[in-house]
């Protein structure tokens, strides 16, 4: 069996794999146990300083990982509002992108599109309770970003 990985962002190798286990070194220097199974997939083993099970974080960041999300929820967090209203206090982001992540929100139950307007369709957009139990992520984020602003920028 191959398996292909990066060891930083401009090398790509490749190696030909006999054991069972394999440790993945991944472009930001961090190190990734994975099992091998029979069938040629990936089984993840959980960080268990921060997570219950395998594939919790990567759940989260399936929600959160996309640019501009996290800041979208935010504005969310605080009010229900409208694609016009998202897009002027998300100075910057395209139609286009703001409507691709509200897609995916709605698709993942994390935001509710509801019509208030039929001609011309007009939606609002306003948190699921599971888009709710994403404020202490986006909180924790917050007070991160405060304390490190200056390193972050």
């Amino acid at each position: 069996m191959t398996v292909i990985f990066f060891i930083n962002h401009y090398t790509l190798y490749s190696y030909n794999i006999t054991i069972h286990t394999v440790t993945i070194l991944c472009k930001v220097n961090a190190c990734y146990n994975a099992n091998i199974m029979q069938n040629n997939s990936v089984e993840q083993i959980p960080c268990s300083k921060v997570e219950k099970r395998a594939g919790c974080i990567s759940a989260a960041l399936n929600i959160l990982g996309d640019k501009w999300t996290p800041l979208l929820l935010g504005q969310l967090i605080e009010s229900a509002k409208t694609f016009g209203e998202l897009e002027v206090v998300l100075a910057g982001i395209s139609p286009r992108t703001l409507s691709a992540r509200l897609d995916k929100l709605v698709e993942n139950d994390i935001i509710l599109k509801n019509l208030y307007c039929k001609h011309p369709p007009r939606y609002r957009y306003e948190l699921t309770q599971k888009g709710k139990e994403l404020q202490n992520i986006l909180s924790a984020m917050g007070t991160w970003g405060d304390k490190y602003h200056e390193m972050a920028i």
